[in-house]
């Protein structure tokens, strides 16, 4: 049985409207209905959209994939000692565009990173120091103002 043969199909607009309330009108074998989206739907979901995005962590694989911008450099080798002494400090310089240098570190790997230092490059000049109060092998990863970083790693005895 076709959806033309059932009962609700051969309905007048009063039956109809006196069922479901209100409904539009059938005119013949098509009918047209407009499905649309309500004002601001557009803007919800792209606010939605920009605030998972910043749910996820800089190191997630879809974060790439939602760059906006151009591409960033590749890291550099930052080049540190083999290994420093337990509650020493360790001193990293370098240029660097002009603006902040931020010094990021990680005992696990590149799993988590905590800010260990940050600093400012004056005159395409930066300098700033690490505090090392924790044992293992911590990678170091300083993001400079253009988005562009160095990484290293050194063993704290």
């Amino acid at each position: 049985m076709g959806w033309r043969d059932r009962d609700y199909a051969k309905w007048t607009d009063e039956e109809r409207q006196s069922f479901y309330g209100s409904g539009p009108t059938f005119t013949g074998a098509r009918r047209s209905t407009r499905v649309g989206l309500g004002p601001g739907v557009g803007l919800a979901v792209l606010v939605s959209g920009a605030l998972a995005l910043g749910q996820l962590p800089l190191n997630h694989p879809l974060v790439p994939a939602f760059q906006i911008g151009g591409r960033t450099a590749p890291a550099a080798t930052l080049s540190l000692p083999p290994t420093a002494a337990l509650g020493s400090t360790l001193s990293v310089q370098g240029t660097a565009a002009t603006g902040p240098v931020t010094v990021n570190g990680s005992y696990d790997g590149g799993r988590t990173w905590i800010v260990l230092s940050s600093s400012q490059s004056i005159d395409g000049v930066y300098t700033t120091e690490i505090h090392l109060a924790q044992q293992g092998e911590l990678s170091i990863k300083i993001v400079f103002a253009d988005g562009s970083t160095a990484t290293g790693s050194i063993v704290v005895q």
